[in-house]
């Protein structure tokens, strides 16, 4: 695993769209990052952030959470 801040950034992406479409804890993303639950936790809270400020980033990971889900059935909700 990268130390660096580009793979701080991709990991904090990747935890943001597994705890949206997939409903994953940030325990089980730190775990499977071996990194520590505050530190994604926070990662993840700069994504929600920037998205907040930044519309082209914002626009960005849309795009991507929809080559994701494309094709994907809607789970039915109760």
């Amino acid at each position: 695993m990268t130390r660096n801040r580009e793979g701080a950034r991709g990991r904090a992406i990747i935890g943001y769209m597994g705890k949206k479409l997939c409903g994953y804890l940030n325990k089980s993303l730190a775990e499977y990052f071996h990194r520590d639950p505050v530190v994604m936790s926070r990662g993840i809270g700069r994504v929600e952030g920037r998205m907040g400020t930044d519309k082209t980033f914002e626009a960005r990971l849309q795009e991507l959470e929809g080559a994701i889900t494309q094709g994907r059935r809607r789970k039915i909700r109760n």
